[in-house]
């Protein structure tokens, strides 16, 4: 997606912008965008209220909700309204993300992320098998 004006350019890695779906499939429902704004730019969007939003300042910095944040900063998001604005003077960068709550449990280990510590010791034992395949 890229807006009209060419000021903004939206990467849909996943989820729903405007009406214009990502290619990722997931299993439950998540958006995550890379959004590109260029200098003296603004965009506004909607997200599920019922979503865990945040987003990663990777470049510049910009008003994110009429509030400052810059580089490397992660905002996270309040439940409690379903617009975002962004707004920059500079050429700036975010990575989007959001997703609904899937409220399980969470064990994690090294890479892996289970629902729990026996998921991992089975996963740490199918990985010491080969049962992830082989990459050449």
């Amino acid at each position: 997606f890229i807006s009209e004006n060419k000021e903004i350019k939206v990467e849909i890695i996943a989820g729903n912008f405007n009406g214009t779906q990502g290619i990722a499939n997931t299993f439950t429902p998540i958006n995550l965008f890379l959004i590109d704004l260029m200098p003296n730019s603004s965009i506004t969007f909607k997200v599920p209220e019922t979503h865990n939003s945040s987003l990663l300042v990777i470049s510049g910095e910009l008003n994110v909700n009429e509030n400052k944040t810059s580089l490397h900063n992660f905002v996270l998001f309040e439940n409690n309204g379903e617009e975002i604005n962004l707004n920059t003077e500079k050429q700036s960068k975010v990575l989007f993300l959001s997703g609904e709550p899937i409220n399980e449990p969470i064990a994690q280990y090294g890479p892996f992320v289970m629902n729990t510590q026996q998921e991992i010791l089975q996963a740490f034992d199918d990985y010491n098998n080969g049962k992830f395949g082989v990459l050449n």
